[in-house]
């Protein structure tokens, strides 16, 4: 049935989504006990002012292009969970998360399920206020979109700098997972 290869599609991408998610997440874990590794072993203490080149290549390379840089001092508390390298990680899971179902799945289910209007997925409809903080607010939840959400009620209150951990992602995936068993016919 296309209903049926239209959302098993859906739930794969998504899987393969949370999926990044999760590895990114533990890249990060990771990267900090790295940094915090280097930062101990710093002599003198004065090397926390250092600043760590991120580049396309070997630093010492006249190829290398410094593309980013931030002090060694900080790198602890940026890759920390729910620092700003984690928040934007997971900030870019919900956007992509949305991206997917509204430009390739959205439709094509709706399609084959009949339907003269799109499906409303409440899982869905609260990711596209995520969306929104995220996109317009700078991902900083507020009362006129996160707080407006019907499933995931109480991830953000206004103000609350959007993080979406692991536990987040899995509790949206077993959500979705659960209009695995939509029928195929009978809507609209």
């Amino acid at each position: 049935m296309p209903f049926d290869s239209a959302f098993q599609e859906c739930v794969d991408a998504l899987n393969e989504l949370a999926g990044v998610h999760a590895f990114a997440l533990q890249g990060v874990r990771e990267a900090r006990k790295y940094w915090e590794g280097k930062l101990a072993a710093a002599e003198p203490p004065s090397t926390a002012d250092s600043t760590v080149y991120i580049s396309d290549s070997h630093p010492a390379s006249p190829e290398s292009v410094a593309y980013s840089k931030w002090r060694l001092g900080d790198l602890p508390e940026l890759l920390g969970e729910g620092g700003s390298v984690a928040t934007r990680i997971s900030q870019q899971w919900a956007i992509s998360v949305y991206a997917e179902w509204e430009e390739h799945y959205r439709g094509r289910i709706s399609e084959a399920m009949g339907l003269s209007e799109p499906l409303k997925l409440p899982p869905f409809g609260d990711l596209r206020l995520f969306r929104h903080d995220i996109v317009h607010h700078r991902g900083i939840a507020t009362a006129d979109n996160s707080g407006r959400c019907e499933v995931f009620t109480g991830w953000f209150q206004p103000g609350d700098v959007m993080y979406f951990d692991t536990n987040k992602v899995a509790e949206f995936m077993r959500a979705v997972q659960v209009t695995e068993d939509l029928p195929s016919e009978g809507w609209g």
